[in-house]
């Protein structure tokens, strides 16, 4: 068992949950696919390092809350709130099972996707984004290992939990996908920031390799340049998406959603 010492490890009983494998980790917490001991269902549970509690003794208060604000969430492209147990010695997130590959592996795979699959994810990812944006939530740290891509093709967004975001210091990987106006802490940040990385990411899915490396925001080649095998409208919309500057921009989800939907994918709905 977790104790006062210890983190949770493969073999522990949190709550009515068996952790039966570990998923992911980092500095802050934990991720496992766990068990319902009674229902036998998989589900994924996030568990803080117990040092990170003991450094940060307002933590929990501040997972509370969260909680609270994401539970009502139901969107059938975000990976689901299931339950909140604030128990000791560390309080724990379940979320849904999700079955499948991040967009990062799958990129890793496949090198780049067909451009009819990856504005079907793109879209689905901006109605689960402007679905959060609702509940006034701004995802803010966006990139390819938050997104899961089912078997069938669906994409997952994970919200993630801020307070236990891993820091971005020499995180070349994830810094690539914020938005100029997040490399400067005096800059406000809004919906606009996960339009960007959004953008950057229907960038790198399309061709294979992100627009940007670090925190260099240099104007990247547009993608009809680079290849003649991606829609011109396609490429225009991804370039306006990752506009250094907000103003330049989509404006917002709305804006993005009619602009993808009104590409003519064979097949496929927009609701899909």
């Amino acid at each position: 068992m977790a104790t006062e010492t210890f983190d949770a490890s493969v073999g522990d009983r949190i709550g009515d949950y068996l952790i039966a494998h570990r998923i992911d980790e980092d500095e802050n917490s934990l991720l496992f696919q766990a068990l319902h001991q009674t229902l036998r269902h998989p589900v994924a549970v996030r568990i803080p390092r117990i040092r990170l509690l003991s450094d940060r003794p307002e933590l929990p208060g501040e997972l509370l809350d969260y909680a609270r604000m994401v539970a009502p969430l139901s969107h059938p492209h975000l990976v689901r709130l299931l339950d909140y147990r604030d128990t000791r010695p560390a309080p724990f997130f379940v979320f849904e099972f999700v079955r499948g590959l991040s967009l990062r592996q799958l990129i890793r795979q496949s090198g780049r996707l067909r451009w009819d699959r990856a504005i079907r994810l793109l879209t689905q990812m901006a109605s689960a984004l402007a679905g959060a944006w609702q509940a006034g939530l701004i995802h803010g740290r966006l990139w390819p290992g938050q997104i899961l891509v089912t078997p069938e093709g669906s994409g997952k967004l994970i919200l993630g939990i801020p307070a236990l975001r891993r820091s971005l210091i020499q995180e070349d990987s994830r810094q690539a996908y914020q938005a100029p106006e997040q490399l400067s802490p005096a800059a406000p940040v809004d919906h606009q920031a996960d339009i960007f990385a959004l953008g950057a990411i229907g960038y790198e899915m399309l061709l294979g390799k992100r627009p940007f490396s670090g925190t260099d925001r240099s104007d990247p080649t547009p993608i009809h340049e680079l290849t003649s095998e991606i829609p011109l409208p396609i490429s225009q919309l991804i370039h306006r998406m990752i506009a250094f500057h907000a103003s330049a921009r989509i404006d917002s989800y709305a804006e993005l959603l009619h602009e993808l939907q009104s590409i003519r994918l064979p097949g496929w709905s927009a609701q899909d």
